[in-house]
């Protein structure tokens, strides 16, 4: 909980007012879930829930999903943590946290799009797909 709040603090020179949630949660997520877990399951569970009904996340999670009022909340931190985790995965910790700086700088999802083609080389539909893969295979 501790490293979770002190990357929001850290990023936050950073962070544009309008940014997603996706990012701006779930790079924390990770920052504070990092080596508390072995599999997915356990820092997930209801997203890994979810992916093993064939009910996994369409898209990367809307900002409305993480209201605190919102039964999709639990999912939505848990789905921004994972991204964040697929992202430092596949393509290390250095490109996560060119992503978040990338994507977190604009409100503007045209200029998130070329933040993500420029940090990963792909689409945000290639991301999202990209990721969706991995979330099955994480879940088996």
């Amino acid at each position: 909980m501790l490293r979770h709040e002190l990357t929001h603090v850290a990023a936050r020179v950073a962070t544009s007012p309008g940014a997603p949630l996706w990012i701006t949660e779930g790079v924390p997520e990770y920052v504070g879930r990092k080596n508390t877990y072995v599999r997915l399951e356990d820092a997930a569970p209801d997203l890994a829930s979810a992916v093993r009904a064939g009910d996994g996340p369409t898209g990367l999670p809307a900002d409305r999903d993480f209201a605190v009022d919102s039964d999709e909340a639990r999912v939505a931190y848990q789905a921004a943590w994972s991204v964040a985790a697929f992202v430092a995965a596949r393509f290390g910790e250095a490109k996560l946290k060119a992503l978040y700086l990338g994507v977190a700088a604009s409100d503007d999802v045209k200029r998130q799009d070329v933040a993500i083609r420029g940090v990963l080389g792909m689409s945000r539909a290639e991301f999202v797909a990209s990721w969706q893969r991995w979330l099955n295979d994480q879940v088996g």
